[in-house]
């Protein structure tokens, strides 16, 4: 089997074909693809780590996590997470490195998936100015086209500059509003508009402000928690409390990663090369998608087991009650019954 991936992996145009396959797939298949109440369809993109520890596996390097593995990145498209892409990287890359080229490939499919306007959602490792430039000019051909815009929301890395001016600015606005969680800590939303690479962009910013600890700690000076997203989307339509919201959904591709790494037990790639691990990873994303697809028409429904209601159920559930049952085959007079 081993050899018979490094003899697939090494073919030309082979990586491509899967690609290709992912999204005929979900295409013919028609898979239910939700949008939000804003109108938009998710296109959720981020990288994840592999703990590949003590090996020597080509590709294998010091990751964000603080261990030696892979950092594949992957995107999922809708509140199902189905994956239309799901791509090997060298754990020592950046998550911004060749993302451009990332977003050239993934954005073409999901426009082909759905005709609804899309809402790309990454975070802060994400916030460059050429990514949101490569956004922008494909959303421009796409309406030259007839299509949809496509929008973003991306978490801000302030990189220590602007957080003290925000602070002062929720302080210094006497139309302020400020929502008292607890006592001792409190929030509010602070909007502007800041310029990126050439372009306006939209501002939202969470401020908790704390007093008090949990334990009745108080401080001398108040402590402060600032969270800035970046965001094309319409101020009118995508109030700034609504904007925070959408950004926190994005936490739930994080499931989506644990069901590969170990769910699909693919937490460490069977190979020593790079290209055939890059295979078996993309080849992984098919079977993904089927087992979702399995979940969702046998799992979800009127006649399905009894359980809490879900939008869709893990793929260990599905490989559990779906695909391993128990069976027995008799042959008996040239007959066979199961």
């Amino acid at each position: 089997m081993r050899q018979r991936l490094n003899d697939f992996a090494a073919e030309d145009g082979a990586l491509e074909a899967i690609d290709e396959f992912k999204v005929d797939l979900l295409a013919r298949s028609w898979a239910p693809i939700e949008a939000l109440d804003t109108g938009h369809v998710a296109l959720d993109i981020d990288v994840f780590t592999m703990d590949n520890s003590n090996n020597r596996k080509e590709g294998v390097s010091r990751t964000y996590s603080g261990f030696d593995g892979y950092a594949p990145i992957s995107a999922y498209i809708g509140d199902q997470g189905w994956c239309i892409a799901l791509e090997l990287r060298n754990g020592s890359d950046h998550s911004a490195a060749e993302t451009d080229y990332f977003l050239e490939r993934v954005l073409p499919r999901a426009a082909r998936l759905i005709e609804s306007p899309l809402l790309v959602r990454m975070d802060s490792g994400f916030d460059a100015a050429k990514l949101y430039r490569c956004i922008n000019t494909f959303s421009a051909e796409r309406q030259a086209e007839g299509g949809k815009p496509v929008d973003f929301l991306v978490k801000w890395n302030p990189r220590n500059e602007g957080v003290s001016e925000i602070i002062d600015k929720a302080h210094s606005r006497t139309d302020q509003i400020w929502c008292v969680m607890r006592e001792g800590k409190r929030m509010t939303l602070v909007e502007d508009n800041v310029t990126k690479g050439g372009q306006e962009l939209r501002r939202v910013s969470r401020v908790i402000e704390r007093t008090i600890e949990p334990n009745g700690q108080r401080h001398i000076v108040p402590t402060y928690e600032v969270e800035v997203f970046l965001t094309t989307l319409d101020a009118v339509q995508v109030p700034s409390s609504r904007v925070v919201r959408l950004y926190e959904d994005h936490g739930t591709h994080e499931q989506f990663h644990s069901e590969i790494k170990s769910d699909l037990d693919l937490e460490r790639p069977p190979s020593r090369r790079f290209r055939t691990n890059e295979a078996v990873l993309a080849l992984a994303a098919v079977a993904y998608n089927l087992l979702r697809l399995i979940g969702q028409n046998a799992l979800i429904g009127d006649d399905a087991p009894m359980r809490h209601p879900a939008k869709r159920r893990r793929l260990r559930t599905v490989i559990q009650e779906i695909i391993n049952v128990a069976a027995v085959l008799i042959s008996h007079a040239r007959q066979r019954d199961s």
